[in-house]
């Protein structure tokens, strides 16, 4: 647990914070309960020692921790490949506002369940965005989506592709969900805070039945 004394009101509720726990790239917080991105933090909200805890991009940042977490990324993209063999991974020295490009037609099946998609045509961008099941505490990880990027995958006709992950980051359950569909899922754009991207967040559960992912199934 991260403990300041002059910690920022978070950005979803407004309530004042009054602890920030680190998890991964996110932090929870308290009395409101709510995750927001670690990078919200700034150095100048948080006591020397406790900024050296928080993880952020363009803000306080642990270069240990940030590679940490790009490798996450990369081998829930890897496994998230392996489980779809018509997906091509495409580096983010490539392109950075997608993960992947169908190589060739992808249909539905009990494993990959499609949301408003009889098929995923060949060259379509795939932008892969995984959860963990359960954070410190049990409580279900969520999605995150940047607005720039969302707006593009729009305009290319893309698709997401949703994994909750087990602790190695193997996918427990998958789904695609076209961004034009998921733009009716997001609940509101939060501010990221000054000179940093907006984001909106989803728990798992709201595009996953419970049962399901906790018996390793996507559907």
């Amino acid at each position: 647990m991260i403990p300041a004394s002059a910690l920022p009101d978070c950005p979803q509720c407004g309530t004042t914070i009054r602890e920030a726990e680190r998890i991964g790239v996110s932090a929870h917080v308290e009395p409101c309960g709510h995750f927001i991105p670690a990078e919200f933090f700034r150095p100048s909200h948080v006591e020397a020692g406790v900024a050296k805890e928080l993880v952020a991009d363009g803000g306080v940042v642990r270069s240990d921790r940030v590679a940490e977490n790009r490798a996450a990324g990369e081998a829930t993209e890897r496994h998230v490949a392996a489980a779809i063999p018509e997906l091509g991974l495409v580096p983010d020295d490539v392109v950075e506002w997608y993960d992947a490009v169908a190589t060739t037609a992808i249909f539905p099946s009990t494993t990959l369940p499609m949301v408003g998609l009889c098929v995923i045509d060949r060259g379509v961008p795939v932008e892969i965005k995984s959860a963990q099941r359960r954070l410190s505490a049990q409580r279900r990880g969520r999605f995150y989506v940047r607005p720039e990027q969302h707006d593009r995958l729009i305009e290319a006709g893309g698709v997401y592709v949703f994994a909750v992950v087990d602790e190695d980051r193997r996918p427990l359950a998958l789904k695609v969900v076209p961004a034009t569909t998921f733009e009716v899922l997001i609940p509101a754009w939060l501010d990221g805070g000054e000179g940093r991207s907006d984001y909106a967040q989803l728990a798992w559960s709201k595009l996953f039945a419970q049962r399901a992912v906790e018996r390793g199934r996507s559907a």
